[in-house]
């Protein structure tokens, strides 16, 4: 099953994961077939690309928690760790000038036991240094994206779709989509994800 495909910024591979492996494809050509990111290692998903293509970063998941990783986007290097903090970690993306990476950042407790409402932070992570430094405390968004603002990150909270500036300022709301309710609610429902 592929989960999670992104598009490299001059639209030539995706990068994806499958079985807890990293994959990209070439879909620039007909009939090329999917190469395993070996170096990667297993136990890995939610690939995503830094904005000159050179780098992707993502994130590995075991039962004693998680990290977020960096490595050159052929395969040919060695991944890097970044976060120095075992946690639960997703979502990462490189900031567009990729200094940093934003990711959602939760205890590997509060995930483990199912807790929907758990406390969950928007991070930034230095791409050199791993240091970390919170953008937003929060616990029910999600969808980090960057769209053209390059000092703004976009989420996803509760049918809203919103920015903050990358020090967690001037939140400004976008966009609120609502549809038909759905079995016995008569009320609209929020959409589930939006992206810019």
């Amino acid at each position: 099953m592929i989960q999670t495909p992104s598009l490299s910024p001059d639209g030539k591979t995706v990068a994806f994961s499958a079985l807890g492996e990293l994959y990209l494809l070439d879909v620039s050509k007909d009939g090329t077939k999917p190469e395993k990111i070996a170096r990667a290692g297993t136990g890995v998903f939610q690939p995503s690309w830094s904005h000159d293509g050179r780098m992707i970063t993502y994130i590995s998941w075991t039962s004693s928690g998680g990290q977020i990783w960096q490595m050159r986007a052929n395969g040919r290097s060695k991944p890097e760790q970044v976060t120095k903090v075992s946690g639960y970690y997703s979502e990462p993306h490189f900031t567009p000038d990729g200094s940093e990476i934003v990711a959602i950042r939760g205890s590997n407790y509060q995930f483990n036991i199912g807790d929907p409402y758990s406390q969950r932070n928007l991070i930034a992570l230095n791409a050199k240094t791993g240091a970390a430094r919170t953008i937003l405390p929060g616990s029910s968004f999600f969808g980090v994206h960057f769209g053209n603002a390059k000092d703004r990150v976009n989420l996803y909270e509760e049918g809203s779709l919103f920015s903050v500036r990358l020090d967690g300022t001037d939140r400004k709301d976008h966009l609120v989509v609502k549809g038909e309710g759905l079995y016995n609610t008569n009320e609209p429902v929020p959409a589930r994800d939006m992206r810019l």
